[in-house]
């Protein structure tokens, strides 16, 4: 647990976990971020995932939501494009709030190196 604020004075908790059994059997790590006055953020990361990982966390969430906020739907060749040479990958972000009363986003950033989906509620 780490207790962080800033000039605002608003604050924020944030716990890690690590995942037994993994969240579709992919992600092991867990960040909770708890904006308590604003929302929560649930952050699923790994660094071991293959792309077949990735297209079914796409699809799943593709066939709950539809097409994304930049009109992308199922994981293709640009997309694996855009890994492999680009080491960023922008992925997919869902984001009407007023439908869903949440955003869902996938990303990857050899940075991590790792893979993201973030739920914010």
């Amino acid at each position: 647990m780490e207790n962080m604020g800033d000039e605002k004075n608003e604050t924020w908790t944030k716990y890690y976990y690590k995942l037994s059994p993994q969240e579709f059997s992919l992600f092991e790590d867990l960040e909770l971020i708890d904006h308590t006055k604003i929302h929560k953020s649930f952050i699923f990361s790994t660094i071991k995932f293959s792309i077949n990982d990735l297209k079914y966390l796409v699809s799943i969430f593709q066939q709950i939501f539809g097409v994304d906020l930049l009109g992308k739907d199922e994981f293709n060749d640009k997309d694996f494009d855009q890994i492999t040479t680009d080491n960023f990958w922008f992925g997919r972000m869902w984001a009407d709030y007023d439908k869903y009363k949440c955003t869902v986003m996938i990303s990857f950033d050899t940075n991590g190196p790792k893979l993201d989906l973030c739920i914010k509620w």
